[in-house]
């Protein structure tokens, strides 16, 4: 609509009117080349189309004030998923107005095998989409999914690679990989280290498995202290920073 006002009151032969011509096709023909990728991710001949099997992970804590989510998504055209990819999912199923949009999720690890690919992600149940899907826990749903976007970074070329995450699934994550008696081998040779901070009150700190690489505090994490450490520590080659972090902690770590 807008578009087309401001096309009703330009003058035909003005710059500003080939100008906008040229801001049209250029709209019209990325609308359609989504649109075709959207269609070609979703509608497959034979087969079924995607599927979304939400599962809750963990109850509301005082660690985790909101439920965990995690949606097992089944793809009707596998793809290449690439870490740091991130996809918009729609599961009409929820409501119109609720389910029909897109809306971003970070694809959490995904699974490939002969019957095809099941991409997962975690979602900390708050209001809106998020909390339609905390109700209908442990149902499938029809979905489709929008994407992937994003562009994977190689960590390859740094000496020294610094991640900071806050949020969810972390520790799911890390404690059954840490305790295998079969990993305690690799870890030793790896310099590495992961500090798990979660602000629980009455909490004793404690290092998961043998290899002294992994502990958990209760405590928050000192950003400032940890970055001028590792930075300062005489490290060799390039460094980087990765974050994965909500605003405060984010704007603390650039700070440094």
């Amino acid at each position: 609509m807008a578009l087309l006002a401001i096309w009703r009151h330009l003058p035909t032969k003005t710059p500003a009117a080939k100008f906008l011509k040229v801001g049209i096709c250029q709209w019209a023909i990325m609308s359609a080349v989504h649109w075709g990728l959207f269609a070609r991710r979703n509608f497959v001949f034979g087969r079924p189309f995607a599927t979304a099997v939400v599962t809750p992970l963990s109850n509301k804590s005082e660690a985790y004030p909101t439920q965990v989510l995690q949606v097992d998504i089944t793809v009707p055209r596998p793809w290449r998923v690439w870490a740091g990819q991130h996809v918009f999912l729609s599961i009409p199923g929820l409501g119109i107005f609720t389910g029909l949009r897109g809306h971003p999720f970070v694809i959490a690890w995904w699974d490939r095998d002969r019957s095809g690919l099941t991409i997962s992600i975690l979602v900390t149940s708050k209001n809106g989409f998020t909390r339609e899907l905390s109700r209908n826990a442990n149902k499938t749903f029809r979905a489709f999914i929008d994407g992937p976007f994003g562009i994977p970074h190689d960590f390859g070329a740094y000496g020294t690679v610094i991640m900071i995450a806050t949020g969810i699934g972390h520790e799911d994550a890390v404690r059954p990989w840490i305790v295998k008696p079969w990993m305690d081998k690799i870890l030793t040779q790896d310099t590495g280290m992961v500090s798990l901070h979660v602000p629980e009150s009455g909490k004793q700190d404690e290092e998961l498995g043998t290899h002294s690489k992994i502990k958990v505090t209760s405590t928050p994490p000192d950003i400032e202290g940890l970055l001028r450490k590792e930075i300062g520590g005489g490290r060799r080659g390039d460094i980087i920073v990765s974050l994965c972090a909500d605003n405060a902690i984010a704007d603390r770590a650039r700070t440094q």
